[in-house]
């Protein structure tokens, strides 16, 4: 070995100066390879960190029933029109958890076979509340109503004024030929303000606000209330649909 580094060395002192400078340089740059090499596979993982991070997000955003049920709890049905105490109301609960969403917007989505107005207000669990709600034990939770949302419907049917119902604008077509759909089932869709979504983390409407376990998480309630002018119970159903989004 030693014998074979001599021969190499003395090849090497034997080489002009010119051809010397160019194996150094040779030397140096694949020495610059090599040592760039690791950093260049760094730069790589970390750029699939950041974008395995964007995917795993935390955000999120959930829709459940009062008292942090699940949403399965949330049920619509058998409102009786003719009760005997005359209120022409009805009211649900229902919330909006999530985590790590800076604002966000409510939309309903229905048909209108059946006079019914919707609305929705803020809400706070409250012993003094007026707003009962039954949980899956059949526990009794009560609920104040606050402020109601600002909000519009985004295809109204303007030319019809004794009733909402809904415009075609946000429907596809099935066939170009045929019947017609009938315009009770067209579904009516109502937003919450577009210029000033909900700030999901507003006191005193954050049920997670003094649960420091729970941070950048919030949980806010809402009653849909319903209302209805003078009607007669009979055999219409309507299909009711609540969405949350993150607003952009």
């Amino acid at each position: 070995m030693k014998d074979r580094m001599a021969k190499i060395k003395s090849k090497f002192n034997n080489l002009s100066k010119v051809r010397k400078a160019e194996i150094i340089i040779a030397t140096m740059l694949s020495l610059t390879f090599i040592i760039a090499s690791p950093v260049l596979a760094w730069f790589s993982y970390q750029r699939s960190v950041v974008t395995l991070a964007k995917v795993n997000s935390t955000a999120r955003l959930t829709l459940k029933s009062g008292h942090e049920e699940d949403i399965i709890q949330f049920k619509i049905s058998g409102i009786d029109v003719e009760q005997e105490s005359g209120n022409r109301y009805a009211d649900y609960v229902f919330s909006v958890e999530g985590k790590d969403v800076s604002n966000y917007r409510l939309q309903i989505a229905h048909t209108t076979n059946i006079k019914f107005n919707y609305e929705i207000y803020k809400a706070v669990e409250s012993p003094n509340g007026t707003v009962k709600y039954l949980d899956i034990d059949q526990n009794t939770y009560y609920y104040s109503m606050a402020e109601k949302l600002d909000g519009a419907y985004v295809n109204r049917n303007n030319t019809i004024t004794e009733r909402n119902v809904g415009t075609a604008g946000y429907s596809a077509k099935s066939y170009d030929e045929g019947d017609d759909r009938q315009s009770f089932a067209e579904p009516l869709y109502w937003q919450s303000d577009e210029e000033n979504p909900i700030n999901p983390i507003q006191s005193p409407y954050n049920a997670y606000a003094d649960n420091q376990s729970k941070e950048k998480e919030f949980l806010n309630y809402y009653v849909l209330h319903i209302t209805w002018d003078e009607m007669k119970n009979d055999k219409e159903t309507d299909i009711v649909y609540i969405t949350a989004q993150v607003a952009k």
